[in-house]
């Protein structure tokens, strides 16, 4: 393994320097005239060059930082790995399991509130059957209607499961998955830039046509080389 060869601050003020320079001279040019073109284009090699000879310079010690930073990642790969694995084999079944008892409480819940409707139900009908055999029609058909009236219980709240310390659960936010591509809006289709890409460098202008008439342009520009 390559050593790290840290650069000196002073090394790198004055490197620093140098390129400031190069941007305050190049921000006073005006291209105006074929010998301003020239004297551009043999600054631009100046800068290339200087550039080309700065990358070079950090080159061993960006290498050797890489090479080390891959050695670093799969050393805690060995030893982290395991133990996220073992992460996401647990954190599903707690997941589960608190879903399966979330789902049987609310059962119970359910039943119980099923279990009070219907014992007050029975009360009430008890009550009116008494009054109408007591001869008070009248107040039996109250009974009945308020019996009817009467909101249902409420649905007990479902008990917690109980939790390790330090562990809970959470709702994530929401997620989607695609059904049906044909039905999506306009407005949420988004074209595919890498394969338009693709093809506009493979076929040029005839991409126009096989993206769609009138969908894109295909546009040519320069840049300016140095060798």
């Amino acid at each position: 393994m390559e050593s790290l060869a840290v650069v000196e601050e002073q090394t790198i003020l004055a490197q620093e320097s140098e390129a400031k320079e190069f941007v305050e001279r190049v921000r006073a040019i005006v291209i105006d005239s074929d010998q301003a073109n020239v004297f551009a284009g043999t600054l631009l090699h100046e800068i290339v060059s200087a550039r080309r000879d700065r990358a070079a310079f950090f080159a061993p010690t960006k290498t050797a930082a890489d090479k080390l930073h891959k050695l670093v990642c799969a050393q805690e790969k060995r030893v982290v790995g395991p133990l996220q694995l073992a992460e996401d084999i647990l954190r599903p079944k707690i997941r589960d399991y608190h879903a399966e008892q979330d789902r049987l409480r609310r059962l119970a819940a359910a039943e119980e509130a099923a279990r009070l409707r219907r014992e007050a139900e029975e009360q009430q009908l008890a009550v009116a059957a008494r009054l109408e055999s007591a001869g008070l029609q009248d107040v039996a058909d109250s009974v009945l209607e308020q019996a009817i009236a009467t909101p249902a219980p409420a649905t007990p709240k479902p008990v917690a499961v109980p939790q390790a310390a330090g562990v809970g659960m959470r709702k994530k936010p929401p997620q989607w998955r695609l059904l049906d591509r044909s039905k999506i809006v306009d407005r949420y289709l988004i074209p595919d830039e890498g394969a338009i890409g693709r093809l506009v460098r493979q076929v040029g202008k005839d991409a126009e046509t096989i993206v769609g008439a009138g969908s894109i342009e295909v546009y040519f520009e320069e840049t300016v080389t140095v060798r």
